[in-house]
């Protein structure tokens, strides 16, 4: 089975991550089903209810390009504006956030 989590920041992240709007208002980044948990955690669960013999599953993970042309492709971060509350700083293969580049 090949699993295809979308790009995001946080979409391969097992808790529930939330960004801050403004001083009293958060948006959960990771969290769009009805149970309240982390997506990733909740289509695996979904995935093992329905499969139950399932040995393995590939995880696709996105990578970005920063042209079109000459491309650099690398780890990238959805930039300051959308700031998580997140006690880790890594984004991805070794790379830390401040070592990544921001995604539009």
């Amino acid at each position: 089975m090949c699993l295809i989590p979308g790009a995001g920041e946080f979409a391969l992240a097992t808790e529930a991550v939330v960004r801050r709007e403004g001083l009293t208002r958060t948006t959960a980044e990771n969290v769009h089903n009805g149970e309240g948990r982390a997506d990733l955690i909740v289509s695996l669960d979904q995935l093992q209810a329905q499969l139950p013999n399932l040995k393995r599953v590939s995880l696709v993970v996105g990578w970005f390009g920063d042209d079109l042309g000459q491309v650099t492709v690398g780890c990238g971060w959805g930039g300051a504006a959308r700031q998580a509350d997140r006690a880790d700083d890594l984004v991805g293969g070794g790379v830390a956030r401040h070592e990544a580049y921001e995604v539009s």
